[in-house]
């Protein structure tokens, strides 16, 4: 017998409490039983507004590969302390600057505001572990790739356009000595099976 039916404003209360979960890698299991809604309506749901595991991993993945933004420099947020001692006699002084406003909560709560590259690899691999349970492992471990790539990006420092270039010179170096010791490698492999192929040969002559 079908259920009561829900009004617009209760399913989209319902629906975005369940994605919200989903998206922090809670099985559909749990999903149903905090929300009291049905598994097929969810998994209907899910399809119909592409919040489905898998969508939810191309979407990370998308996002991921878009450019980050420019870092913000210090001066741009406080532009009183580039103007110079002179600036002091306009009553700009550092005491007026947004984060000296701020309480001593207020300013602890910011510093240990979590890096949101962190939390994306944290949410990936709590997305990673829920599809591999449920025995999508092609998905798994593309949401794992997403993580050790988010991952990797918070713990390396932003880089001015000069890093970037000094390190895509070095990436490409390396690249080009690692080929060419593979390219040494199999002229060498090349050479012992020569060397071999040919004293077969000696041999059957001899024979």
């Amino acid at each position: 017998m079908p259920g009561r039916p829900r009004s617009t404003t209760e399913r989209a209360r319902l629906e975005a409490r369940a994605r919200r979960m989903r998206e922090a890698g809670r099985e559909m299991n749990d999903i149903v039983r905090a929300t009291g809604v049905a598994g097929s309506t969810l998994y209907r749901w899910a399809a119909e507004n592409r919040w489905r595991a898998c969508d939810l991993v191309a979407e990370a993945e998308a996002a991921s590969e878009a450019e980050p933004p420019l870092p913000i420099s210090s001066t741009s947020l406080f532009p009183d302390e580039s103007r110079g001692p002179e600036s002091e006699g306009l009553g700009h002084s550092r005491s007026s600057s947004p984060g000296s406003r701020l309480s001593p909560g207020k300013r602890h709560l910011e510093e240990d505001a979590p890096d949101p590259k962190q939390a994306a690899a944290e949410h990936a691999l709590g997305l990673a572990m829920t599809l591999a349970r449920t025995g999508r492992l092609r998905e798994a471990e593309a949401a794992m790739r997403l993580a050790d790539r988010f991952a990797r990006a918070a713990a390396d420092p932003p880089m001015t356009p000069e890093a970037r270039a000094a390190k895509a010179a070095r990436d490409k170096a390396e690249e080009e000595e690692s080929l060419a010791a593979a390219r040494a490698e199999l002229e060498a492999r090349l050479d012992r099976l020569a060397a071999q192929l040919r004293a077969e040969e000696g041999a059957a002559e001899e024979e």
